[in-house]
Parts: structure tokens; sequence; C-alpha cells
């Protein structure tokens, strides 16, 4: 069966949908085959990228799948949604929007349980500050596992060039020929099957 893969979209708002900024660029994208590719390691680079896999194995073993109830809270701050999938997935998606006259900041952070047990979290801090020599941008992604431990961190510059630092390694920068899924770099979570269910709004607790 083939993964479609959920990527960070636009605000909460329209969390449901894909869309983006000028600095992310996130779209759709589909793995298919096997969904945790294994990566081969025969270069020092790809060996940096190690942990990739143990973070896609995570990701895929909490996969989204069957119908889903979504609701949402778009009056508290921060603003919340939450999905519940028929296979007892949960995704709970937190959105904190810090603007100012130097720039922004947004904090887009995903909880995925499965079975009422915590898989990971999945935490975007996107900003953009102005300077006198232009804008700096900055979007910074991390993955806990459900203890709190980081399982791998990745910046992406404003080329969507991803560099990625595993636990105790040195920043090495994505290359999808060291055979690593990209969900594991800059996806929020992952849903089984071709296409992406449609949630219908109802009641949904995380």
């Amino acid at each position: 069966m083939r993964e479609l893969v959920r990527y960070l979209g636009m605000s909460l708002l329209l969390v449901l949908a894909c869309g983006g900024d000028s600095n992310f660029n996130p779209s759709r994208r589909t793995d298919g085959g096997n969904p945790t590719p294994r990566a081969d390691g025969s270069t020092n680079a790809c060996a940096n990228l190690a942990c990739l896999q143990k973070v896609a194995d995570l990701m895929f073993s909490c996969a989204a799948n069957g119908a889903c109830v979504a609701q949402k809270d778009l009056t508290a701050v921060p603003t919340t949604s939450t999905q519940c999938f028929d296979n007892g997935v949960k995704i709970l998606a937190t959105e904190e929007i810090a603007s100012g006259s130097t720039g922004y900041r947004s904090t887009i952070t995903f909880k995925v349980e499965k079975g009422d047990a915590l898989c990971y979290t999945r935490t975007f801090v996107n900003g953009e500050s102005f300077t006198d020599g232009g804008p700096i941008y900055a979007n910074d992604i991390t993955l806990q596992d459900a203890s709190g431990a980081t399982l791998v961190t990745a910046s992406l510059d404003a080329n969507n060039v991803a560099t990625v630092t595993c636990p105790g390694g040195e920043p090495t920068v994505f290359a999808d020929t060291c055979g690593y899924p990209s969900l594991a770099v800059n996806g929020a979570y992952a849903i089984q099957g071709t296409s992406a269910p449609t949630c219908t709004d109802g009641a949904c607790s995380f």
C-alpha cells in the first residue's frame, strides 16, 4: 500500500488542506513501494542521516487511516485542531503566532497518538526577521519521541534545502539519494492510502 504523506500546510485555520508561504513551499508527496525505504549508508553524508530511518519507522507505525472527525478551536490561544481517525490515531495541532515590527514567528506543534498512547511530537518554528541587510528566514523542525527525547532536528533555508542533525551527529544536508523518506525530515504526520480523507466536523478529544 502506498503512503500519502501529509506535510505542514498553512495555519491551523486550514490545517486539513495543503498550502504554504514563500519560504516553506510544502506539498503533498507520495512515497511508493516500501513505506520505509532503507538507506545503504555507503557515504559519510548518508551515515550522518541514519536517524531518519528511526523517525520514518515511528511516523509510519502511527500513520492515520480511515474516516476521521475533526474538532477545532480557533478562538483560544494557542488555536487547536484535533483529528480522530477510525484506526485509533489522533492528531492534535496547536499554533501560536507572534508578530511585531521586526518580524514574525509561528510555532505549530503536532502531537500524534495511537490507542491513547503518545507516538511523537513534531514542532515547526517558522519565522522571518527584518534587518538592515534584508529579511532573515528561519524554518526549524524538531521531532521528539513519547519520552521527550529528540530524534532529529532540521532547518530549511529560503530555498527549502534541509540541513538535518541527528543526536550526536554533524549537521548534514539532506539528499534523496541516501534513500531516507523526506517524510522524516519535514513531514507533520503520515496517512495510509492513496488519498487523504475528508474529515467531518464533530467531537474529537485528544
